[in-house]
């Protein structure tokens, strides 16, 4: 919540970086701000803040905490704004001493053809296991006669067709055109914070396993 000139600092340092990152921002939460009350010290300031970066707030100026208040903003570029309708309050249903912020966007999202990517693959679930298993037995592979006059290298190439004719045969290759999500916001800072987030989480379900294995004769004694 932006309620001190500290925290009025952090959030132009946040919108700083915003503007460099690509896309369209969308901004919304509670700010804890009264910006019902335009000249009041820090609204005035968040206000000016917004003006500077050419960031229009759109929830109308109304209560959205059951003790009053403008406190929860939507927050986008003046140019999108257009973009965003039917704004209103209702009542979140919840224990929730805010009330909730609904509005509709209106957007598309555009795939370059440098996201496409051509991916293949194999469907090993199609493989009927008997029949792959007959069709090895009738191969070369079970074939001592074949076998035996060749060398490691030959008998590796051969053992390297064979399967690979039966794979052809039983689950062919799938070629397939893929498209990527566009994520143009995911710079490599938000990769690094993905890839500590996943490291955590595995920690976590490690020392999870880890106490349930230690624990489980405990309680089996007890």
């Amino acid at each position: 919540a932006v309620v001190s000139t500290q925290s009025t600092g952090e959030f132009s340092d946040y919108l700083c970086d915003l503007a460099s990152k690509p896309g369209t921002p969308i901004i919304a939460g509670d700010f804890n701000l009264h910006v019902e009350r335009p000249d009041d010290l820090y609204p005035e300031k968040f206000l000016t803040l917004l003006e500077e970066f050419g960031l229009q707030q759109c929830v109308p100026l109304i209560p959205t905490h059951n003790l009053g208040g403008t406190l929860d903003l939507l927050i986008t570029t003046k140019d999108f704004q257009d973009c965003i309708s039917s704004v209103g309050i209702v009542e979140s249903g919840t224990t929730s001493d805010h009330y909730l912020v609904r509005a509709d966007v209106s957007a598309g999202l555009t795939l370059s053809g440098e996201d496409a990517r051509k991916i293949s693959y194999r469907d090993f679930n199609k493989i009927v296991v008997e029949d792959f298993r007959d069709d090895i037995l009738r191969s070369d592979l079970c074939k001592w006669e074949v076998w035996s006059p060749e060398g490691l290298d030959q008998s590796v190439a051969m053992y390297n067709k064979v399967l690979l004719e039966l794979m052809d045969k039983h689950c062919p290759v799938i070629n397939k055109v893929a498209r990527g999500k566009d994520r143009p916001w995911l710079d490599e800072e938000l990769r690094v914070f993905q890839r500590r987030r996943r490291a955590s989480n595995f920690v976590t379900l490690e020392s999870n396993k880890f106490f349930h294995f230690i624990m489980r004769p405990v309680f089996k004694i007890i």
